[in-house]
């Protein structure tokens, strides 16, 4: 085998490895070939051999056949929109109240702290601004007691098990205001 000035074994120090080589097996041909040891992880003995190894084999589907495809579509239909077990009829897609707006929000994070009211995180410790939450999940009620100080993760916790979460942030509330 010839190396090429600038190649790996030439900055690895080739001299290290004058005489030593490492027998090795095309996994391709089977035709035996040798290595230098920091080069044991190669497997083909041409590039011919692993170009004609990779032919036909597409890298996309990750060797799935056409039955699993199949079934993974089918899942996969099934997950989204309105055919989702999360679906709640639109509700995401409503528009928010006029009032719904910076100053309102500003509003309900100073009355919070600028804090997650749940996982108790301040918005100047994160990265990312601390969301604010209809706890009733109507975006038309904008009175200060339906909404609550939530950064990232704990609103997205939110989006399962709605009415749990409904009691949950209530009880909070009623809590918060005696």
């Amino acid at each position: 085998m010839t190396f090429k000035k600038g190649n790996k074994l030439q900055r690895l120090g080739k001299g290290n490895y004058k005489g030593i080589y490492i027998d090795k097996k095309c996994v391709f041909c089977g035709k035996e070939f040798k290595v230098y040891p920091c080069l044991n992880r190669i497997k083909y003995c041409s590039s011919e051999c692993f170009h004609n190894s990779k032919k036909g084999i597409t890298t996309w589907n990750k060797g799935l056949t056409k039955e699993t495809d199949q079934r993974i579509l089918r899942y996969s239909e099934k997950k989204y929109g309105s055919k989702s077990h999360f679906w709640k009829g639109g509700k995401s897609f409503e528009p928010y109240g006029i009032e719904f707006n910076r100053k309102l929000k500003g509003q309900i994070k100073k009355r919070d702290d600028y804090t997650c009211q749940k996982c108790s995180v301040k918005e100047k410790d994160i990265k990312w601004t601390l969301a604010i939450h209809h706890i009733d999940f109507n975006k038309k009620n904008n009175e200060s007691s339906n909404l609550i100080t939530l950064c990232r993760a704990c609103h997205a916790e939110t989006n399962y098990d709605r009415q749990k979460w409904v009691k949950f942030y209530e009880k909070f509330m009623n809590e918060v205001k005696t």
